[in-house]
């Protein structure tokens, strides 16, 4: 198990590169909802890589809850 202070090191090394990831997803949502063309395989790599880094700070917060 780590500890308290490894997971929030990670947890703050994979923050800016979720809030890119977010930011580009809802983007690329916007632009499509604008009648934007959007390549689906563009769609589905930068939603898989917002869901994937949500999922796995989600995960260590949890983790660090449940340790305090």
């Amino acid at each position: 198990m780590k500890t308290k202070k490894e997971i929030e090191d990670k947890i703050a090394e994979l923050t800016p590169g979720f809030e890119l990831a977010e930011e580009s997803y809802f983007s690329m949502i916007e632009e499509k909802q604008e009648g934007g063309e959007i390549y689906q395989s563009d769609f589905l790599k930068i939603e898989s890589e917002y869901e994937i880094l949500k999922k796995e700070i989600e995960t260590l917060e949890w983790v660090l809850n449940e340790e305090e």
